[in-house]
């Protein structure tokens, strides 16, 4: 919808702005990720050693719509000026721009803000035969959703490392600049009072859990971290691996979907695992395991392998990363794993 693209273009500058504070400072005001590869990113270049992570117990449902507004509006007056006057948007482009541009739908910071309020005080549940409005919260699964949340809580973080940089709170702003949040789980670095701390950030009905107990080997995301002599070790964390039963995570050749999508997913996965691993020697053994499930299924080993290697001829990183001299060198070691690991 026009909005997403809306909301995107909004976070981007606010990504930006925050940059040229962090320029300038040397502290970070967005804590706000995409995606665990950006989480391993920040935490390759710190030095660790203690790790949190925490949880929204709720979020969406219980937004305070007026405080959204306010915080959404505030972003709008921090970001919309001279330079940039309207947010412009057609189906496959959205920019910030001094003008408007033919062909765009153009949002100058008025008319966006009557969107905002238009989507945050206009959901209609029906049920039992009833039309009821909804006076708090945003619906999980919502289109607009997951960036109102995201931007909602980025700014309860901005203004709260404002008040830190105002007030000369150097070493504790410092801290908090390492800290990694994905939509509503939020990884702190070196910090061990961020529940505390967390009560003057984010509105009082919004109540975080610490998830495990152990702050020197945390999973977040996909991601299993482990601290060792404050050495950093990354490793794939899937909460099925723990399960009591067998699931079924791939498909089968002999199902409708076409072979060649599970061979895609292989592909895939061996990716994600190469980006995550830090070490070759868990990267080999997960990947043999990985080959070992869909060669189970019926995929052959063959066309397998040559996944495997496609993925090394067109990501050079990963063979610098682990050290393997050409894609040959990559498979010829998964393949002699394979040969010395039972299954």
């Amino acid at each position: 919808s026009l909005m997403n693209k809306g909301w995107q273009v909004l976070q981007a500058n606010l990504i930006r702005y925050c940059a040229s504070i962090f320029r300038r400072t040397g502290l970070n005001f967005n804590w706000s990720i995409n995606s665990s590869s950006d989480f391993l990113g920040k935490i390759k270049t710190l030095d660790v050693w203690s790790m949190r992570v925490y949880d929204f117990s709720t979020l969406y449902t219980s937004l305070n719509l007026h405080d959204v507004e306010s915080s959404l509006f505030e972003i709008c007056n921090l970001l919309f000026n001279k330079q940039y006057k309207y947010i412009c948007i057609r189906s496959t482009k959205a920019f910030f721009a001094c003008k408007k541009y033919n062909g765009f739908f153009c949002f100058d910071k008025e008319l966006f803000k009557k969107a905002i309020h238009f989507i945050l005080n206009n959901t209609y549940v029906c049920f039992a035969g009833f039309v009821l409005k909804q006076s708090r919260g945003i619906p999980i699964g919502g289109g607009c959703s997951s960036p109102i949340a995201d931007l909602y809580l980025c700014f309860k973080e901005f203004t709260f490392m404002k008040a830190l940089l105002k007030d000369k709170k150097f070493s504790l702003a410092k801290l908090l600049s390492n800290n990694c949040r994905y939509v509503h789980d939020i990884n702190v670095v070196n910090y061990k009072n961020f529940l505390d701390k967390a009560k003057e950030i984010y509105p009082a009905d919004h109540i975080l859990y610490r998830s495990g107990n152990n702050d020197r080997d945390v999973a977040y995301l996909d991601v299993r971290v482990t601290i060792d002599d404050n050495k950093i070790s990354s490793s794939v964390f899937n909460k099925t691996d723990s399960f009591g039963f067998p699931v079924v995570n791939f498909t089968f050749p002999e199902s409708n979907i076409p072979m060649q999508l599970g061979y895609d997913v292989f592909y895939g996965q061996i990716l994600r695992y190469s980006r995550i691993f830090s070490d070759v020697h868990a990267f080999i053994d997960k990947s043999a395991s990985l080959l070992h499930t869909f060669e189970d299924r019926g995929y052959l080993y063959r066309d397998l392998c040559r996944q495997f290697k496609r993925v090394f001829r067109k990501n050079y990183f990963i063979k610098y990363k682990f050290g393997f001299r050409n894609d040959i060198h990559a498979i010829d070691t998964l393949k002699e794993h394979l040969s010395q690991r039972p299954y």
